[in-house]
């Protein structure tokens, strides 16, 4: 029902954010893993860029290192319609496509600091306000909700938890964090790096003179 043609303009709207084709998604034996926070990403490397206004929300991509997400807009409207579409689709449609998308976006955004990152990134247009109504937004949508033991962003998830878990990506990114992130503190470093060279070189002249 309601898999093909939209015969409600509820339909007509979720149409227009999904593929043409519905994604059927076979019930998992595993547990559903959650994505992390997007500050949890950041603080891993991940680095976050807009894909665009794409014509498919769920065309998410996680490559290399970099997380490209369609641009949308949030605006004084945004949670009354994800609210409709969701109840539309837990009603009348087989396929819970937009759900897992809002569920995918709930995880990146728990606090408001997600949400800024977002915004910052150009990811999220903010039409709405402060970041903090953002985040009450996505925190709030999905109360209530229940999801079941079907995930269309489970390997995303996986993916970027993996990613997150890897000690050499969070050693990576506190070292362009702190130490590469402009051409002065780079400077800096190799001019440690030199005098403690250099150090160690006379330390062995001293030695070796004895």
């Amino acid at each position: 029902m309601f898999d093909s043609e939209p015969e409600h303009f509820v339909g007509l709207l979720r149409s227009c954010y999904l593929p043409l084709v519905p994604i059927r998604l076979a019930e998992s034996t595993s547990k559903v893993e959650n994505a992390p926070e997007a500050t949890e990403l950041h603080n891993a490397g991940v680095k976050f860029k807009a894909a665009g206004t794409s014509s498919c929300l769920l065309d998410i991509i996680f490559a290399d290192g970099v997380l490209k997400i369609p641009t949308i807009i949030i605006d004084d409207l945004t949670e009354s319609l994800y609210r409709n579409i969701i109840v539309f689709e837990q009603c009348h449609c087989s396929d819970k496509n937009f759900l897992h998308y809002i569920r995918l976006l709930s995880c990146f955004i728990r606090s408001p600091a997600d949400a800024d990152l977002l915004i910052r990134s150009g990811i999220f247009v903010n039409n709405l306000g402060n970041v903090e109504d953002v985040s009450k937004l996505f925190n709030s949508i999905c109360k209530e909700v229940i999801f079941g033991r079907r995930f269309y962003c489970q390997r995303l998830s996986e993916s970027l938890q993996a990613y997150c878990n890897t000690p050499w990506n969070r050693w990576k990114a506190v070292l362009r964090r702190d130490y590469f992130h402009n051409p002065w503190s780079v400077a800096s470093v190799v001019a440690a790096l030199l005098l403690l060279i250099l150090t160690f070189i006379q330390a062995i002249c001293s030695i070796l003179a004895l």
